[in-house]
């Protein structure tokens, strides 16, 4: 599925990997990705909108509920790097808006 984790045990932290392919989503993730500095190494990040919308995709496709939870983390956490008008254009054009919903309404 183009999707994979890497966990750091000593912290417990994972870390969500996505291949890149070639559909207008990916394109438009390689437009908005931003290089951070982490741990003294410079990686590229994918925007917030396009994990958000993978893990709704991956809930609609029968995943886990831990990505309804990892979306409401990304929408209460992400701040000035969440653009809402953007996400909500995907969101409505992949037909997600249940999913982005259950995500809102998931408990803690």
């Amino acid at each position: 599925g183009g999707h994979a984790n890497v966990i750091h045990v000593p912290s417990a932290q994972k870390m969500d990997l996505y291949l890149i392919g070639d559909d207008e989503l990916h394109a438009w993730a390689m437009q908005h990705r931003r290089r951070e500095r982490i741990a003294g190494n410079d990686v590229w990040l994918a925007p917030a909108e396009y994990v958000v919308i993978r893990k709704l995709e991956r809930v609609r496709m029968g995943g886990s509920s831990r990505h309804l939870r990892d979306v409401r983390d990304i929408l209460v956490h992400a701040g000035p790097a969440l653009d809402p008008a953007a996400l909500r254009a995907m969101v409505a054009s992949r037909g997600l808006e249940a999913a982005l919903e259950a995500a809102r309404n998931t408990p803690d």
